[in-house]
């Protein structure tokens, strides 16, 4: 589920503001508004299709899905997904700055963000990381997953 709704929505964030850079440039040099109002309008315009709509949908699989039957346990996990979401969305913003090439990132989003979940699931079942788990571990991005993962194990 994670997976999925973390891929769709970087895909979504790098093909979006591909096509809003030139736009977004032409505004800037006139002085229309700074990065951060833009950053901030567009964040909050891609709530509903990158963040509401998956937590809905993440409502129903939550509880459908067998995992623990407690508001506790469904609230921790409804937290670290909103979280997990936003920080996709971020990501997928962060790709397209990265890499100008719309083709090269579209090519190269999912597997970063696969590679970031694999040393989140790594991390989570080792008893001692190696070194380089270790250091991506700070990334928030790797918590979030962490976060989730382990919000849903039933103990």
């Amino acid at each position: 589920m994670i997976i999925a709704q973390a891929n769709g929505i970087v895909i979504s964030a790098v093909t979006v503001f591909q096509r809003e850079r030139a736009l977004l440039k032409r505004e800037r040099a006139k002085k229309m508004y700074g990065v951060s109002s833009y950053f901030l309008g567009k964040t909050a315009s891609d709530m509903t299709n990158n963040v509401l709509l998956p937590v809905l949908y993440g409502l129903v699989v939550y509880w459908t899905a067998g995992f623990r039957p407690t508001f506790e346990a469904y609230l921790k996990f409804f937290v670290a997904f909103y979280l997990t979401l936003s920080t996709a969305q971020s990501m997928g913003l962060w790709m397209s700055i990265a890499i100008p090439n719309m083709q090269v990132a579209l090519v190269l989003a999912p597997p970063i963000t696969l590679f970031f979940m694999i040393m989140v699931i790594t991390a989570s079942v080792s008893a001692c990381p190696p070194h380089y788990i270790e250091v991506l571990s700070n990334w928030d991005l790797l918590l979030l997953f962490r976060a989730v993962s382990i919000s849903h194990c039933k103990t």
